[in-house]
């Protein structure tokens, strides 16, 4: 059965079978975050790299018979404090699909602005005023 990380706050398994959202974000100063969030409200964070820092972000989930929502509560103080006018941060947002090892594909994902995976000279520029 596929871990949808259970709601466990301190890095759960998001990576298996099932959907999940992952976003990259850089703050001004060029600091580097990658979160994974589970439809369970599971969070799997990194910070430049280490993957021993945790977040406060919080992920709730809403489903239906064709779908599902996510909500994600980025709190500024994680990345760097908030934004100065002018500011400029990177996003990406991707939604995976991990899918079974033994089929041909084994992964499906959709991004904005791209499906990127890291590549920053993609990603979405948010202005702050």
């Amino acid at each position: 059965a596929f871990d949808r990380g259970s709601g466990k706050k301190d890095d759960p398994n998001v990576w298996g079978l099932g959907a999940y959202i992952e976003m990259f974000i850089e703050n001004a100063v060029g600091d580097r975050y990658q979160l994974a969030v589970s439809p369970a409200g599971g969070v799997w964070d990194k910070r430049n790299g280490d993957i021993k820092w945790n977040s406060s972000v919080k992920a709730a989930t809403e489903t239906s018979e064709d779908g599902w929502t996510m909500k994600i509560e980025l709190p500024f103080a994680d990345f760097g404090g908030v934004p100065k006018p002018g500011d400029g941060w990177k996003l990406m947002v991707i939604r995976n699909v991990a899918i079974d090892p033994g089929a041909e594909v084994k992964h499906s994902s959709c991004g904005w602005p791209v499906d990127a995976h890291g590549d920053w000279g993609s990603a979405a520029v948010l202005k702050f005023r």
